[in-house]
């Protein structure tokens, strides 16, 4: 399916808001982690997101406070996947690749627009977006709080 929509025999332009949201969402939830030699993208997980963010970034006032927040803890935890270290806590492993710069870059773009549109926001999606630009290193720890107000 990624894979088809990268490569054009799925047009992701004419499909809703929703669907965008759902779709990564969905591939947030079924993709497994990257066991070899680390965590980080797959190839078809870069495909999609790629897609749609290329789609989405035009989009994003279109787009409802659910699925805006949906996009960003999508692309937070395909971005991010984690592994627990010896005690137990969650350690972040980050790739420096082309495709998390993107994500980070739509991430603040997404930011942006949730901002402005704060209010409209349940506490859910505010956390959803919040723990996203955070773990994603999209703001840090002061800008976060920032945002929030």
């Amino acid at each position: 399916c990624a894979r088809e929509v990268y490569l054009g025999s799925r047009d992701l332009s004419t499909f809703s808001t929703q669907c965008l949201a759902n779709i990564l969402w969905a591939w947030a939830k079924l993709t497994p982690f990257t066991n070899k030699g680390g965590v980080g993208w797959g190839a078809h997980t870069r495909l999609l997101c790629q897609a749609v963010m290329t789609v989405s970034e035009p989009r994003l006032l279109e787009f409802q406070p659910q699925e805006l927040s949906m996009l960003a803890w999508s692309l937070a935890k395909l971005q991010s996947r984690t592994q627990s270290n010896q005690k137990g806590r969650v350690k972040h492993q980050r790739s420096k690749s082309g495709a998390v710069r993107e994500a980070t870059c739509f991430l603040a773009c997404l930011a942006s627009v949730a901002h402005a549109r704060l209010s409209e926001f349940s506490a859910q999606g505010v956390s959803n977006i919040a723990w996203a630009l955070a773990s994603s290193d999209v703001l840090g720890e002061e800008e976060v709080c920032h945002f929030l107000t």
